[in-house]
């Protein structure tokens, strides 16, 4: 689906919980926050996510699907 192999988990957790945190994310996907950082930061360039401070905790960033992320998921879904 020329994505990174590597993005998918991300973009398929997103689908089911969307606006969870980045450090929920990290952890669903099993991967340590730096590296989940790293991949959500090339993520939102690509403009797949998008991710905003949380409305009662500025430390912690919401992750959400953008249309771009929504629009990729049936090809991963199906491979998946």
């Amino acid at each position: 689906v020329g994505l990174n192999p590597g993005w998918a988990p991300f973009l398929l957790h997103l689908a089911t919980l969307e606006g969870v945190s980045q450090e929920s994310l990290a952890k669903a996907v099993d991967l340590d926050p730096g590296t989940t950082a790293r991949a959500l930061f090339r993520l939102e360039k690509e403009g797949l996510v998008r991710r905003k401070p949380d409305t009662t905790d500025r430390r912690v960033l919401r992750v959400s699907l953008t249309r771009k992320g929504r629009e990729v998921l049936p090809p991963l879904q199906a491979i998946e």
